[in-house]
C-alpha cells in the first residue's frame, strides 16, 4: 500500500523538512531513504496528556520542559526554528520578536516607542478616572451632607433659600 501525496507532504512536515526539500524529495521518482531525527518523539493524544500533566507536576526536568515549549512556540508560531534552536530559550524568544516586529512593521525602536506612547496614554487615562472617583466621592460626600443637614427643613423652602 503507498501513501498518497498529501499523506506524504504531512509526514515530512512532521519530520521538520523544509518545504522545498520536501517537493524535490516527492517529485524525484527514485526511492528515498530519510533520516529520522532522534530529537523527534511522536504521541498520541493520551501520550501527549499525560506528558503535559507531568511537565505541570514537576515530575520532567525543566530541559525537557523548556524543550517541548520551544517546539510548541515553534509549532504554533511557525518560526522555522531547528529541533536543537527549539531547546535553546534564547532562540526561540529571539525568533518570536524578530517575527513579532516584522509581521507588525518597524524596527525595535519603534516598537518600544509606540509601547511608551501606550503607556503614557494608559496613565494619562488612569490620572483621568482617578479625578473622575474623587469627583464622584466629593458629590456623595456633599449629597450626604445636604441631606443630615436639610433633613428636618420645610418642603416649601429650596436649600439655597
Amino acid at each position: 500500500m503507498a501513501l498518497n501525496r498529501a499523506a506524504q507532504e504531512k509526514a515530512l512536515k512532521a519530520l521538520k523538512y523544509s518545504d522545498e526539500d520536501i517537493k524535490k524529495m516527492l517529485d524525484d521518482k527514485k526511492e528515498l531513504d530519510i533520516d529520522i531525527p532522534t530529537t523527534i518523539k511522536i504521541y498520541n493524544d493520551t501520550e501527549l496528556s499525560e506528558l503535559e500533566t507531568n511537565i505541570r507536576k514537576g515530575y520532567v526536568k525543566e530541559d525537557a520542559s523548556l524543550g517541548f515549549w520551544g517546539r510548541k512556540m515553534n509549532e504554533t508560531h511557525k518560526l522555522g526554528l531547528s529541533a536543537a534552536d527549539c531547546q535553546d530559550q534564547d532562540k526561540v524568544t529571539a525568533a518570536m520578536k524578530s517575527k513579532w516586529i516584522a509581521e507588525h512593521g518597524g524596527d525595535e525602536t519603534e516598537t518600544a516607542k509606540k509601547l511608551k506612547e501606550l503607556q503614557d496614554d494608559f496613565d494619562k487615562k488612569d490620572g483621568e478616572i482617578l479625578t473622575y472617583k474623587q469627583q464622584l466621592e466629593a458629590n456623595q460626600n456633599e449629597r450626604l451632607y445636604r441631606k443630615m443637614f436639610f433633613a428636618g427643613m420645610s418642603d416649601a423652602l429650596d436649600e439655597d433659600e
